[in-house]
């Protein structure tokens, strides 16, 4: 179950646009939310909004509708096309139904009164948050997903390599014994395969052991051990 603490914890690591006309009113907001969110990237009308949105590409859009030049619905209208899920939450001064139904065919996510109090925005914001803080463990899981099978690539890789150089180091230890029956033993000939021969003994303990872990289905990764089961 994902706790309000969780929420409150995620949007501190987001961006939040927030664009309004009204000056008293954005500083308003701006101050309440200062600290609740990663970064909080304010603008003062449409124009503006849209340069901070390609600029920032926030994670979540609190924007007011009736905003002089370039409209609260066209910069939805916009913003939606190139970006269909970013949360999207309006002011109104009024709730006018053509601006509300307009609104929600645009796909805008919530609506509030532009004179709400900045507590009651915020908890607008943490219900939106909760949605974008299920996707992103939904994200990450997959992640893991798609990390602990390279984990499973990797260990059956090694596995292979591991093997196919033991099988070889045994064959060159079994000639090198073969050469030393028929050498001088204190020759210099004879000490140069002595010393062949306990370094191929060293690789083979290598390889044993990277057999030992690619059975075990595990690979060393960024964070520690990487399950591969």
């Amino acid at each position: 179950m994902i706790t309000i603490q969780q929420i409150e914890r995620f949007l501190k690591t987001r961006t939040v646009l927030y664009v309004e006309h009204d000056d008293e009113i954005r500083e308003r907001h701006a101050r309440h939310l200062e600290g609740r969110v990663g970064r909080l990237v304010t603008a003062y009308n449409g124009y503006s909004g849209l340069e901070a949105f390609r600029e920032h590409g926030p994670n979540m859009i609190i924007m007011d509708l009736e905003m002089p030049g370039l409209n609260g619905l066209d910069l939805v209208q916009v913003i939606r096309a190139k970006d269909r899920n970013v949360p999207i939450i309006v002011t109104m001064a009024v709730e006018e139904s053509r601006y509300l139904i307009r609104a929600i065919e645009l796909g805008v996510d919530k609506y509030v009164k532009e004179q709400v109090e900045p507590k009651k925005l915020y908890t607008t914001m943490l219900q939106l948050g909760r949605i974008l803080y299920a996707d992103h463990l939904v994200t990450t899981a997959a992640e893991l997903a798609r990390h602990s099978q390279e984990a499973r690539n990797i260990a059956t890789t090694a596995g292979s390599v591991a093997q196919g150089f033991n099988g070889l180091h045994k064959v060159i230890m079994h000639n090198i014994t073969y050469v030393l029956n028929d050498s001088f033993p204190d020759s210099d000939f004879s000490r140069r395969l002595q010393h062949a021969y306990a370094a191929c003994e060293s690789a083979m303990r290598l390889e044993g052991n990277l057999l030992k872990l690619a059975s075990e289905g595990a690979v060393r990764g960024p964070g520690g051990y990487l399950s591969a089961v």
